[in-house]
């Protein structure tokens, strides 16, 4: 902002607010700082305190202008009068400084009007010598009424170095500043007194401290816990009562800002340990106990499962030896300190005598005398007290700030278990529900008994809601006894959903529905209350493809004791989409061999009703022929031929269709299977076909693989005859090898023949597609396409690299033998 006129109250009347804002603003910031609204105005805390009188205590003269600079130039902004008494340093120090940090404001045109006022202490305080507490009052009251006569404020600054020069007028000099908030208008009067350490006397400091509300110091406004208001000032108290306040301010800040450093070294440890990837959860306890009893001052950190009901606790864990106090070791919860976090969350104990401790087992026995804990309740798991203690008597309670902490490590305790806790149980969910070696049936037995295990309740079932009927019916109903099924009708439960409110409120709901205690709601009117008991329920919807099928379900005759969690709602909402998922798959696996053996009916129909004709229609053109051969002339001769061929290619055709129809419908279970000897089998059947093609067929050791021994000799004899019949003009030459690869053998025919175009290579394995024309070789085109069928159902891929007069290699994967797999039969 620039000041460009000759009217001092031209400038922008604005909002007035203090710079000075204790405990909150740095010094640099005072430009824009302000008090709170119930001091801007009156300027005093509820104690009457003024906030109008500061003191800057610095070091160098960086660290003076950092604070002072600011403070002038944000009172020119305002439409202060400003008044700033230099004394080591010089007016033209001052004017260059405000304008090299504020190169916007118009100094001159500030100085021209009066708004900006440089003065020096010998001008000032020093005008007439000696100093007075009078003259220094009268000179700042005059000051202050002829600025507020045409300023919007008044602003002024004093470098009060000169005391070191002026022994005898340091007192009096004190008194004066003590007199200064007396002066000043809290509103519309502001005060800065610069005092420098190192040249003004420690003496005068410590009164600067007394009579000054608000101090600057190592860039910080705060507020002055030293100050004494002037009536208690001018008491002359004993020295030793003022000694007193400030050693006990300083004790008191000292012992907090311990606590304080100790509380944050301590959670930067634990959250270094409890966030270590590295740490097992085990490594990660023993650490955080370590942690915890240096903290503590305790001897041992631990962990026990506890059962309030059954008056129970057995401990689990022990962070270092003890002679009675291990892992196994069980007692009534009553006998130990534990009661202590299970009955208020957190709990301890210092003095087992005063708290009524003295006459159990662990103080006794186990020689217990302190202890710190709490009560985790583990949500899938038993509930657990984690706590700590010591064998020596404590000298002091513990702290609220220590029973924080120990809420913050049972926290994470709680965390890391539930978390365990709910890996263990999806991963049990995996390993149910991908076993290749149970049924549909058993595997949801087992997700049922591990999900009423998990919540611990005594039912779970899954109902139905037939389409013919109003009523659902309990398809599977699982209790202590055992599984109830369909196959055993006198135990299946009947109902109607209608009136059925657990089951109806999940068929209508969109998610899960739960219910921990029945009692004293609405849902005591339901009839699944009222005639079979269930006092808790859970439930989500299952659904087959589109259609509502019914609902999984889970509950008990007793009420639980705390409301279902959200990840219990989403483990039983997973159970109930995979059920839904099976009754799906199973619905399309049904229909799909429904359709294969409708596909079997046809081809074994198109077998004898289409080859029937077709070998009618051959026999009784080559009769033809046979009967008028002299009678035809050689066209229709040729004519008969191609028909006769025609035919015979057609059968074949046929044949290779209901061959390719039966790969997954009429095939033999896969089951370890020697390939060296399948391969003998081969050639041995195409002994005749190699000798007169002069062939040359080599192959390397074949592996045992996991498959059908009649469809890989298929495979086998279908490339080898290929070899042979694309092998050009020359003997053909074959090579059978196999390589490993982990978990699967890849199996390779190699040929010198004819080859395969680039794009040809994905089409040959089409149905009746053929790598080349009638007038390279013969054949039906099933041949690859069956190849690559049944090397789909042994999970394995074919492939070829070709090309054209550079040979062909078939290439296929098969799994082997010593692993187990899960293939498609």
């Amino acid at each position: 902002m620039s000041y460009h006129t000759n009217s001092p109250r031209s400038i922008e009347h604005r909002h007035r607010t203090n710079p000075f804002r204790p405990e909150t603003e740095t010094a640099t910031e005072i430009e824009t700082a302000s008090l709170p609204p119930s001091t801007a105005s009156g300027a005093a805390d509820d104690t009457g305190t003024p906030f109008t009188h500061a003191a800057l205590i610095y070091e160098s003269r960086a660290d003076q202008f950092e604070t002072v600079i600011p403070f002038i130039a944000h009172g020119l902004q305002r439409g202060d009068q400003c008044m700033y008494m230099v004394d080591d340093n010089s007016p033209a120090d001052v004017l260059d400084a405000l304008r090299a940090r504020y190169p916007d404001l118009d100094v001159d045109a500030a100085l021209e009007t009066g708004q900006l006022v440089l003065t020096t202490v010998g001008d000032t305080y020093l005008a007439d010598e000696p100093f007075t507490v009078e003259a220094g009052t009268s000179l700042l009251r005059s000051a202050m009424k002829e600025a507020l006569a045409e300023w919007d404020g008044f602003r002024v600054t004093a470098e009060e170095t000169w005391l070191d020069r002026h022994e005898s007028a340091q007192d009096d000099f004190m008194s004066c500043e003590t007199h200064v908030n007396d002066l000043l208008d809290a509103e519309e009067c502001l005060t800065l007194c610069q005092y420098k350490r190192g040249e003004i006397p420690d003496s005068v400091i410590d009164e600067v401290l007394k009579n000054h509300p608000c101090l600057i110091y190592d860039g910080t406004v705060c507020r002055n816990v030293y100050y004494q208001p002037p009536e208690e000032y001018f008491e002359k108290s004993p020295i030793e009562t003022d000694v007193d306040r400030k050693l006990r301010t300083l004790v008191d800040r000292t012992t907090t800002q311990t606590r304080l450093r100790d509380r944050e070294r301590y959670l930067r440890g634990y959250y270094e340990i409890t966030s270590d990837p590295t740490r097992s959860f085990e490594e990660k306890l023993d650490a955080v106990c370590d942690l915890g009893c240096a903290h503590f001052d305790l001897d041992l950190g631990a962990m026990a499962s506890v059962d309030p009901d059954t008056d129970r606790l057995e401990i689990e864990y022990v962070s270092d030896d003890h002679e009675y106090f291990e892992p196994g070791v069980e007692l009534p919860l009553s006998e130990t300190f534990c009661t202590a976090a299970t009955d208020n969350g957190t709990g301890s104990v210092v003095d087992p005598a005063a708290e009524g401790y003295d006459d159990i087992y662990a103080h006794d026995q186990l020689g217990i005398r302190a202890y710190l804990g709490t009560y985790l309740e583990i949500e899938g798991g038993a509930n657990r007290t984690f706590f700590f203690v010591g064998d020596t008597p404590r000298d002091r309670e513990f702290t609220g700030n220590e029973h924080a902490i120990q809420r913050l490590l049972g926290q994470w305790v709680k965390y890391t278990l539930e978390r365990k806790h709910r890996e263990g149980f999806l991963r049990r969910s995996y390993e149910i529900t991908a076993d290749p070696e149970l049924d549909f049936e058993e595997k949801l037995v087992r997700l049922l008994d591990l999900g009423r295990d998990r919540m611990d309740l005594e039912l779970a079932g899954l109902t139905h809601v037939p389409d013919w009927t109003d009523q659902f019916r309990n398809d599977y109903l699982l209790d202590s006894d055992g599984i109830t099924t369909p196959n055993d009708p006198d135990g299946v439960l009947w109902g109607n959903p209608g009136n059925g409110r657990y089951c109806r409120e999940v068929l209508d709901g969109d998610g899960p529905v739960a219910v921990a205690d029945v009692r004293g709601t609405d849902w005591e009117r339901d009839p699944t209350y009222q005639d079979r008991g269930i006092a808790c329920y859970i439930g989500t919807q299952v659904v087959n493809g589109g259609e509502t099928y019914g609902t999984l379900w889970f509950g008990s005759t007793t009420p639980r004791d705390r409301e279902f969690s959200d990840t219990e709602c989403t483990f039983v909402e997973l159970m109930g989409q995979w059920v839904s998922y099976e009754l799906e798959r199973e619905h399309r696996e049904r229909a799909l061999e429904e359709s294969n053996e409708r596909l079997q009916q046809f081809a074994y129909a198109a077998s004898h009703d289409l080859q029937e004709p077709l070998r009618m229609v051959s026999s009784y053109l080559q009769l033809v022929e046979q009967r008028n051969y002299d009678e035809l002339d050689d066209d229709t001769r040729e004519f008969i031929d191609f028909a006769v061929d025609g035919a015979d290619r057609m059968r074949e055709m046929i044949d290779g269709l209901l061959e390719y129809s039966r790969v997954q419908t009429d095939a033999d279970p896969l089951e370890p299977v020697d390939l060296d000897g399948v391969f003998d089998d081969v050639r041995t059947d195409l002994q005749v076909t190699l000798a007169e093609a002069e062939a040359t067929i080599t192959a390397d050791s074949l592996p045992r693989v996991h498959g059908d021994g009649n469809q890989l000799r298929q495979v086998l004899q279908n490339l080898l005859e290929n070899a042979i019949t694309y092998s050009g003009e020359g003997p053909p030459t074959v090579r059978v090898t196999a390589e490993r690869s982990g978990r699967e053998w890849t199996v390779s025919v190699a040929d010198d023949g004819i080859g395969i175009r680039d794009e040809d290579h994905d089409r040959v394995f089409g149905v009746f597609e053929r790598g080349h024309g009638r007038e390279d070789g013969s054949g039906t085109g099933i041949g690859l396409a069956l190849c690559e069928q049944i090397i789909a159902r042994h999970d394995g891929e074919i492939w070829l690299d070709s090309e054209p007069g550079e040979g062909t290699t078939v290439s296929f994967t098969l799994p082997a033998a010593d692993h187990e797999q899960t293939t498609r039969g």
